[in-house]
């Protein structure tokens, strides 16, 4: 693995890497990106972006 995935999977709770199968696990990482990167572009054109909230250790 990488090390960008080794960062996300050590950030992650314990009981979510548990209660969830690695195919869940990969397609909310894929999904973050996603949503970081939308993030990223509505913040450059001067949408006001809330607090974002995660699950972590």
């Amino acid at each position: 693995g990488s090390e960008v995935g080794r960062s996300f999977l050590n950030s992650m709770a314990e009981e979510y890497l548990q209660r969830h199968p690695p195919a869940a696990v990969v397609r909310d990482y894929i999904a973050g990106m996603t949503d970081d990167f939308f993030l990223r572009q509505a913040r450059a054109i001067g949408c006001d972006i809330p607090e974002r909230t995660c699950i972590t250790k």
